[in-house]
């Protein structure tokens, strides 16, 4: 007899409660120690587990940074950071944007030991680049653009409409 079973496509992100919620130390030594993964937290404490990106979109990504660390070097107004960076938001999420941009004003006023970790900063500009393995309809990236939202920042959709 033989037995066929339909599985459902699996989750794209993994989401994990940890028992208590983590400091932003516990969770840098997390992801640290699991640096095989992209890990966020949401405004809940749970912690979203995400797969690298693929070639393609890995590529856009670094192009992507490329002019936008262009646009920041040209008008030394701002820094841009790549998709390993994360932020520290005012609701308490911790966010990895594939793409930020922050003031250099208010970066400088940051002391050393906050630039060091997760940065306590929302983003002036963000892009989030979107791709087969990370549709828009993904929770996480609609997390993010919400938690973004609540931190004051903006968040534009590839169209050039903007959000929030």
């Amino acid at each position: 007899m033989t037995m066929n079973y339909a599985l459902a496509e699996p989750e794209r992100t993994v989401r994990v409660r940890p028992d208590y919620p983590m400091s932003d130390e516990e969770l840098m030594r997390f992801c640290e120690d699991n640096d095989i993964a992209r890990i966020e937290r949401d405004t809940n404490g749970e912690l979203l587990l995400m797969s690298a990106a693929g070639n393609r979109t890995g590529g856009t990504s670094a192009y992507v940074i490329h002019i936008l660390n262009a646009w920041a070097e040209e008008d030394g107004r701002g820094y841009c950071f790549d998709s390993s960076t994360g932020f520290t938001l005012p609701d308490g999420s911790m966010r990895m944007p594939d793409a930020p941009r922050v003031e250099a004003k208010r970066w400088d006023a940051m002391s050393e030991a906050h630039q060091d970790r997760f940065s306590p900063i929302c983003q002036e500009f963000v892009i989030e680049i979107r791709s087969e393995v990370r549709p828009a309809e993904d929770a996480s990236g609609q997390d993010g653009d919400v938690d973004r939202q609540r931190g004051g920042g903006r968040v534009a959709d590839r169209s050039g409409a903007e959000g929030g």
